[in-house]
């Protein structure tokens, strides 16, 4: 009787599994650029900081 409910259940498992992981991608590539573009600025500004000093 429990294998028939998770028979039944299993493509609202696939789903859930399929929406979670495209959020958790979404996720870490959003983070994955962010760091990308803090990495860019800090490293652009530490070229020009002293350039704008001298």
């Amino acid at each position: 009787m429990a294998l028939l409910s998770v028979i039944e259940n299993i493509p609202f498992l696939f789903y859930l599994i399929t929406v979670l992981s495209l959020i958790e991608t979404t996720i870490v590539a959003a983070w994955d650029i962010f760091c990308v573009q803090v990495l860019i600025f800090s490293d652009l500004f530490q070229q020009t900081s002293p350039k704008m000093i001298a």
